[in-house]
């Protein structure tokens, strides 16, 4: 594979991951984490979910909107977010 189609492959997989992100759709992350991490034990749902909203802080390309939801839903469950202090 060269590096346009690498280039290719990963806004694709960024563009598939982001739609996840975006849905909060706990049965479409799991499909995600077992195409992502192929072998590895799908965590349960309630650890799907919170994965979810850590992952939605850290994402900047994400609508701000979404990622002040998932920091506070992981704030009000005494969690912490993985956004870079852009969240306040």
């Amino acid at each position: 594979m060269n590096t346009e189609e690498q280039n290719a492959a990963v806004k694709r997989f960024n563009e598939e991951r982001n739609k996840m992100l975006m849905s909060l759709d706990i049965d479409r992350c799991a499909y995600f984490f077992r195409l992502a991490r192929p072998g590895v034990p799908c965590p349960s749902r309630e650890v799907l979910e919170i994965m979810m909203h850590k992952a939605r802080t850290a994402v900047v390309s994400l609508p701000l909107e979404a990622r002040m939801h998932s920091k506070r839903w992981l704030t009000e469950r005494g969690m912490q977010s993985d956004d870079d202090g852009d969240l306040g």
